[in-house]
């Protein structure tokens, strides 16, 4: 819904896989409508984002605010509501 209500705005919604194995990813896809980009990356982008951020904890899931320059302006561990998240971007957009 983000991703949609955001696609005239200046905003890229990617999503990073970090499961084990690709087969994972590929079967979600098929069965599961997305409406943005997704990645399979298990743990090496995810790491240099957490380390970035000043995290420690491996929670899924991992959410990064980055910034047109790349630098990573928010990072949320966990779930959010729509509203916290609109929020948080449109601070950055």
């Amino acid at each position: 819904q983000i991703s949609a209500e955001l696609k005239d705005k200046d905003f890229v919604m990617i999503g990073v896989s970090v499961d084990d194995n690709q087969e994972i990813l590929d079967k979600f896809l098929q069965t599961n409508k997305i409406p943005y980009t997704v990645v399979f990356e298990p743990n090496e982008l995810v790491g240099k984002y957490m380390m970035t951020a000043g995290q420690t904890q491996n929670v899924v899931p991992q959410t990064y605010i980055i910034d047109k320059e790349g630098k990573v302006v928010e990072a949320v561990l966990g779930s959010r509501s729509k509203s916290d998240f609109l929020s948080l971007i449109g601070k950055h957009l």
